[in-house]
């Protein structure tokens, strides 16, 4: 469901595939958290890479910028994902707590949209300014050559909180072999509720998909009243249960074979943060 861990650990071939080019930058950064200080940490879930820290200026090899919370953009090449950053200002320091704001990401051309809520599990205490740096893992299926994309961040504590700038840096084909590519982000790509893969339970009867941990805990199909806001009238979750859990891919046998054999990255083998 959800991976937590430093951002020194993760190895530099997976940041560079995800196209993370500015990496002592990151490494060398602190949060402040409510008791302790620590290194950044990288949350992957739903097939995003995501992490959070006190700057005012979002990394300078985004050359796509908009200021504000949104962005359009057109496919130009063959994609195979999508960095996404965004500068989050408190309009006033006063020992208030940064809230997670709900990136939408929306495929205008093909009609699709995913609405994602990130899992916080840490804040920055008493600081003006944060940026939070995410890559989103799309292929063919889901983002096409021509394309029209809009990319949405929307503060879910409006009067305190506002977005200073957003941007969008895109991952294309390199040329790599299959094999090449599956060695550094092979493990992410085999977990089974991603992007591209089974998201069908968090598919609303609209069409949206809504990128939200707690709906793994969750049995109805109602949505939370918050989020009717990114949707069309009348929708609800189309899957009921939550019996559909299933932690990797049957699609990547490979895969999952050498992920529990000793690499360190089995669901099992390690725990969650």
């Amino acid at each position: 469901m959800l991976k937590i861990l430093p951002m020194v650990s993760v190895e530099e071939k997976v940041l560079c595939s995800l196209g993370w080019t500015d990496l002592d930058f990151l490494n060398k950064r602190r949060v402040v958290t409510i008791s302790w200080e620590s290194e950044i940490r990288m949350i992957y879930e739903f097939g995003i890479f995501s992490t959070m820290y006190e700057q005012k200026e979002m990394p300078s090899w985004f050359m796509h910028r908009s200021a504000g919370p949104s962005i359009s953009f057109t496919i130009p090449n063959k994609l195979r994902g999508l960095n996404f950053c965004y500068v989050q200002m408190l309009r006033f320091l006063d020992d208030q707590f940064p809230h997670s704001p709900i990136i939408t990401i929306s495929n205008i051309t093909n009609d699709r949209t995913w609405i994602y809520e990130r899992f916080m599990d840490r804040y920055c205490i008493n600081r003006k300014c944060w940026v939070v740096l995410s890559h989103w893992m799309f292929g063919m299926n889901e983002m096409e050559v021509g394309d029209h994309v809009t990319i949405t961040v929307t503060v879910t504590e409006p009067y305190d909180e506002v977005i200073k700038e957003c941007g969008v840096s895109l991952v294309y084909e390199d040329g790599k072999t299959d094999e090449e590519e599956e060695d550094a982000l092979g493990y992410y790509k085999s977990w089974n509720h991603i992007i591209g893969g089974d998201l069908s339970p968090f598919q609303t009867t609209t069409g949206e998909y809504i990128l939200h941990n707690k709906r793994f805990f969750e049995y109805g199909i109602d949505l939370f009243g918050y989020h009717r806001k990114f949707v069309r009238y009348g929708a609800t979750y189309q899957v009921q249960k939550n019996e559909w859990f299933r932690a990797l891919s049957r699609r990547k046998p490979d895969i999952i074979h050498d992920a529990s054999e000793g690499k360190g990255e089995s669901s099992r083998s390690r725990p969650l943060t």
